[in-house]
């Protein structure tokens, strides 16, 4: 395992480059290839990342640990926050995210009470 203690899997790291403009070229035995954007420039024209196929392949966790810290610094986001993220399934996340709605509606609702109670001027008491 990384230093993170976390496997991160290579459809979510996928996902999270396509969610970016990346594109896949063409997946061998070996590698998904990720085409960056094309408004993206690197040093590097032939520039690719190459997210392994096999999670269980042998130096899988430390090959992806590069392309994580690299994805990291490329988008600004915190190399920790990433791991957590690129360590779920898509299900993982979508379950995730249905359950922040849902206690992000309840905290607006909770919050448009409170002022309605501020504008009166009254307690939760009365």
């Amino acid at each position: 395992m990384t230093a993170y203690n976390k496997k991160p899997r290579n459809k979510t790291i996928i996902a999270f480059l396509k969610s970016k403009g990346w594109v896949l070229e063409k997946t061998d035995k070996v590698y998904f290839r990720m085409n960056p954007p094309i408004d993206m420039v690197f040093d590097d024209k032939d520039f690719q990342y190459l997210v392994p196929v096999n999670e269980d392949a042998r130096g899988y966790e430390e090959f992806t640990f590069g392309i994580v810290r690299s994805i990291s610094q490329l988008y600004e986001v915190e190399l920790g926050e990433l791991f957590d993220l690129f360590s779920k399934s898509m299900e993982e996340i979508r379950r995730e995210v249905e359950r922040e709605t849902r206690l992000f509606e309840m905290r607006q609702e909770l919050i448009a009470y409170i002022r309605k109670l501020d504008a009166k001027q009254t307690t939760f008491a009365e």
